[in-house]
């Protein structure tokens, strides 16, 4: 069966084997006797073809995968039960699993009192060492190679064993390796290792009388050989699919929207870029107030306007013009008129053909509603790359009036109910200060404006939605969303509302404050500067004027934002990189401490015959099988992240969605490789 001639071989210069022969028979029962040390097992490996030998003439040999081998540690899958080892090798050797004949060969090998379904590492040494033999009885090979049988036992289950692999013997070649020499008689040929050479000490004829099994490698199915594995190797598995699914929305999920929202920082800081400075008139002079007041009482009562510091504000270096800033609220305005509710609008929305596409009513108690906001020639307002034309409305408001960009392939027309100012009532009043909820002693008694707000119809037309990339405008009243209007359009429907005469029969004027109503003067105002980056010194010029001017801008602190997102972008690079490491390297860990994990799998699959490339192709298998669960799990987390936070309806979500996927698959491909790396060392070893 096998013949090998002039074999020589050794380790680091030491010669084990000089010009050696060696013949194994078909069948019968064979010894290799020798010392320890002499080469015994190397003996074995080189046979069963495990060890290559240069220049070593091959006159007969099997295949391997007619050879069964057992270590002399009678090596298994410590952490699998025995019926899943008999599975295993069924696939190995691609024989038909039939539990029936298991447990007639458990019985002969004597360890029917053993269930089936019990780990291996419960097992004794000789236990151990039978039901290597029985899982090679399962698959019928023609050669049985067992190293050292009978070490680590004692005598009787020695004879047991002895007997058991004699009665193999008589259908099969079974060979063995031994230092002892108290059974000798047992066997048909002995060959005994001495001085590098090999001696036969012993030879019965003998002659095959079986027909033998061969194994198809073309149905050698790694896949599924892969699928044998212990609890714990499940249980490790998993616990390394939940580390990385973790880490990696920890980390590039946050990585991710971190960049996505700097990018929307970034966007709205570029939008910030508006030349405008808001300034009214309060009712007391600032200077007379006490240092540590701050005075905001416009909130409330509007003071009398000084039209000759508007006429000088123009003068101001830098000050494009100066125009009122009118707001006219879709609800919450102020109004005397009790047959007014000013917390309810209507509005119509008709398309292109006069066809009315949608119908609703705002509620201003149950939500917050749009206001009418002018824009100006000269601020630095661009939609779509161009100056601002026409009217538009902003994300917020499209959103509460049901619309979209698709809607707007012709302008529409949105009919609704706002409050313009009609007239102005002036009266006598005192402001007192409070702190803590306490009147203090500082009061003015002064004349304050109230302005007077009626109940109208308008008919806008909106030519498309402003974004908040191309504008953002923070000084909107207290209203949600904006209607974007044209100064000099706004300005026409206010002029054109405005009388002294106002329903006495709905309002009562205060005689005890002595109210009268006086012509409408705005209560702020706006000045277009030519560029944002003298906003602060126009500022100051205009608050020099008149110690009663309040200003501000929509975007205060705007470099301060910008720095401070700037400085938190960074830090958050660094931490997510330092996060990184830590998973990597703790990763790199828990595949290493898997991977060493399966070396007695290893040794097994190699003692079933299957050679390196084989076991690494099972093995990948193992971080195969999570690593498209992983990239699915991610994906699905994400969205759910994505709606808890409210992005998956912002117009990020696909940018965040399609590089996740992208970082999914690279991290999944860096894991592939590393495991794929350090497999190849523990296999290697």
């Amino acid at each position: 069966m096998i013949e090998l001639r002039k074999m020589n071989f050794g380790f680091n210069n030491n010669d084990l084997f000089k010009d050696c022969h060696i013949d194994i028979p078909d069948i019968g029962f064979v010894s290799i006797f020798g010392q320890s040390g002499v080469g015994k097992t190397t003996l074995l490996k080189i046979i069963i073809n495990q060890l290559e030998v240069s220049n070593m003439e091959v006159i007969e040999t099997i295949d391997r995968n007619e050879i069964f081998y057992v270590d002399q540690f009678a090596t298994l899958y410590n952490n699998m039960k025995i019926e899943d080892h008999f599975k295993l090798v069924s696939e190995v050797y691609c024989t038909d699993y039939d539990k029936s004949k298991i447990i007639e060969i458990l019985k002969n090998v004597g360890l029917d009192y053993i269930n089936e379904n019990k780990l291996v590492k419960t097992l004794s040494v000789g236990e151990r060492k039978r039901l290597s033999i029985a899982l090679a009885i399962s698959v019928d090979p023609r050669l049985l190679v067992i190293d050292e049988p009978t070490s680590s036992i004692d005598y009787d289950t020695k004879i047991s064993l002895l007997n058991l692999l004699k009665e193999l013997s008589k259908d099969r070649c079974v060979l063995i390796t031994s230092h002892e020499t108290d059974f000798n008689d047992m066997f048909d040929v002995i060959y005994r290792i001495e001085d590098n050479k090999i001696i036969q000490e012993k030879e019965t004829g003998v002659s095959i009388t079986t027909q033998q099994y061969e194994r198809n490698e073309t149905k050698l199915n790694l896949k599924q050989i892969s699928k044998y594995k212990s609890k714990k190797d499940k249980r490790s598995l998993f616990i390394l699919f939940v580390v990385i699914v973790i880490i990696l929305n920890m980390i590039s999920y946050r990585q991710i929207a971190l960049y996505f929202n700097s990018q929307i920082a970034n966007s709205l800081t570029e939008s910030m870029t508006d030349n405008s400075l808001y300034f009214i008139f309060e009712n007391i002079d600032r200077d007379l107030l006490p240092i540590d007041w701050e005075y905001i009482g416009f909130y409330e009562s509007y003071a009398i306007t000084d039209i000759e510091t508007i006429n000088n504000i123009s003068d101001i270096e830098h000050v494009l013009d100066v125009k009122p800033n009118y707001q006219l609220c879709t609800t919450g305005y102020f109004t005397r008129y009790d047959d007014i509710d000013t917390y309810a609008s209507n509005v119509k929305i008709y398309n292109s053909d006069g066809y009315m596409i949608n119908s609703l009513s705002l509620d201003g108690y149950s939500s917050q509603t749009p206001a009418i906001m002018p824009y100006y020639d000269n601020q630095n307002i661009l939609c779509n790359g161009e100056k601002l034309e026409g009217n538009y409305i902003d994300e917020s408001t499209a959103k509460q009036f049901g619309l979209n960009d698709i809607d707007f392939e012709y302008p529409i027309t949105i009919t609704l109910e706002v409050g313009i100012p009609v007239c102005m009532l002036s009266r006598n009043d005192t402001i007192t200060y409070f702190e803590d909820n306490k009147p203090q002693d500082i009061s003015y008694d002064l004349r304050v404006n109230d302005i007077l707000y009626d109940k109208k119809e308008i008919t806008i037309q909106i030519d498309g939605i402003l974004s908040e990339s191309d504008y953002t405008n923070y000084y909107i009243t207290n209203n949600y969303g904006s209607i974007y209007m044209n100064y000099e359009e706004l300005s026409q429907i206010v002029s054109d509302n405005l009388s002294t005469d106002i329903r006495e029969e709905a309002i009562n004027l205060y005689d005890d404050l002595d109210e009268v109503v006086v012509d409408y003067v705005p209560s702020n105002y706006i000045v277009l500067v030519d560029s944002v980056d003298n906003l602060d010194e126009v500022a100051s010029d205009v608050e020099n004027l008149n110690s009663k001017i309040l200003t501000f801008t929509p975007y205060a602190y705007v470099n301060e934002i910008a720095d401070l997102k700037t400085a938190n972008f960074t830090n958050n690079i660094i931490l997510t990189v330092v996060y990184a490491l830590i998973a990597l390297i703790v990763i790199i860990i828990m595949l290493y401490r898997y991977n060493m994990g399966q070396k007695n799998k290893i040794i097994l699959y190699y003692n079933l015959g299957l050679n390196k490339n084989e076991i690494h192709k099972i093995l990948e298998y193992d971080i195969r099988k999570i690593l498209l669960p992983f990239i699915i799990v991610n994906i699905v987390l994400l969205i759910f992240q994505m709606m808890y936070e409210g992005i998956l309806y912002s117009m990020g979500q696909w940018f965040i969605l399609l590089t996740f996927v992208m970082v999914s698959l690279v991290v999944a491909g860096i894991i592939y490789c590393i495991n794929k790396f350090i497999l190849k060392n523990v296999i290697h070893d």
